[in-house]
């Protein structure tokens, strides 16, 4: 445009010519991320409360393996161009590189990367790893597979820093983790996965939701169960959101849930309430806001199981949002001031 061009032969946009619609072929996916310039981190780090935290956040390539129904990556997936490669992990040393140059300006004392599969690509992980342990150094956070928890990998991972995991429970009712959601792991890999990560001194954050298609209040009561019997660190969960292009929204339609796919009708935050109309959904949204007392104080289950029939739904709100603040500032290292 500057030089005075269209612009309108550019693969993957779209523009009108002579007043009609044309969509020009899609641009294969960039395979080698070396091509790509580091991040430009002076965006960042020109904020002083940003560059003063002592957690920031790295990703090391683009893309999941898996086809999870409710996450985003299945319709992003569809939407390349075809024979794309959809998995890419960018070089060693470009990222050492990068965590280096932050750590020189700003307060870095926590890494976290933020990679959906950290650890699905062995021979990678084992040559940053070792990088990473002798020209970084600093604690770091990432999440695994449950099915990809094995001795090797976690020796691994104690040995480079590695002090907290995040781990996608998502259920704990098999036939809804392995038909609705797709993701194909027993619960006891999930327990045998935890006792793992333990047994190196790795805590455990796990990722879970409620309110999932067809869930009964007592499916979701043993999400809670799961995780109390791993005795995880960080119980996390979630309401399920029906993002639109995703097979399990669409599912959702089908079943009456949810009368359409509006982008519109979502809020910011999957913490408030669920789109879906289901039965028991208001319980279900209520132990949502109670799911880390339930893992936590697991003595509390009964009075749990009586209080989600309760509308006390502003107090158990703010239950929610204190029981969220304590288990950030923990997971996290950070103090009470950092957390403020």
């Amino acid at each position: 445009l500057q030089r005075g061009g269209k612009g309108d032969s550019i693969p993957g946009i779209w523009c009108k010519r002579k007043g009609e619609v044309v969509q020009n072929p899609l641009r294969p996916l960039i395979e080698d991320l070396e091509d790509l310039p580091d991040p430009d981190w002076s965006l960042y780090l020109c904020h002083e409360q940003l560059r003063d935290n002592p957690t920031k956040h790295f990703m090391v390539g683009r893309g999941c393996p898996y086809r999870c129904t409710f996450c985003y990556n299945d319709a992003r997936r569809q939407l390349c161009a075809p024979r794309s490669v959809y998995v890419r992990l960018r070089p060693v040393n470009q990222v050492l590189r990068e965590i280096c140059m932050v750590r020189e300006n700003s307060s870095l004392k926590t890494v976290v990367f933020d990679d959906d599969t950290f650890t699905h690509n062995r021979h990678w992980l084992e040559d940053f790893l070792l990088g990473y342990r002798s020209e970084v150094g600093l604690p770091f956070v990432c999440n695994v597979r449950a099915e990809q928890v094995t001795p090797g990998i976690v020796k691994l991972l104690a040995q480079a820093g590695c002090f907290r995991v995040c781990m996608g429970i998502e259920s704990g009712n098999e036939m809804i983790r392995r038909q609705l959601l797709k993701k194909q792991f027993s619960n006891e890999q999930v327990v045998r996965a935890a006792g793992l990560l333990k047994a190196h001194g790795i805590k455990i954050l796990t990722n879970n939701m409620v309110g999932i298609p067809d869930e009964s209040l007592e499916q979701a009561m043993e999400t809670v169960s799961l995780n109390i019997r791993i005795k995880t660190d960080y119980p996390w969960c979630a309401i399920y959101q029906p993002y639109p292009r995703t097979p399990l929204a669409e599912y959702a339609v089908r079943r009456g849930y949810l009368k359409q796919l509006e982008p519109d009708a979502f809020k910011p935050t999957f913490f408030e309430d669920s789109l879906l109309q289901m039965k028991d959904i208001n319980a279900i949204v209520r132990l949502q806001k109670l799911f880390y007392l339930a893992v936590v104080w697991p003595w509390s289950l009964p009075i749990i199981r009586k209080m989600v029939r309760w509308p006390l739904d502003r107090f158990y709100h703010l239950i929610f949002l204190l029981t969220f603040a304590y288990r950030y500032m923990r997971s996290n290292r950070l103090s009470p001031l950092d957390m403020l």
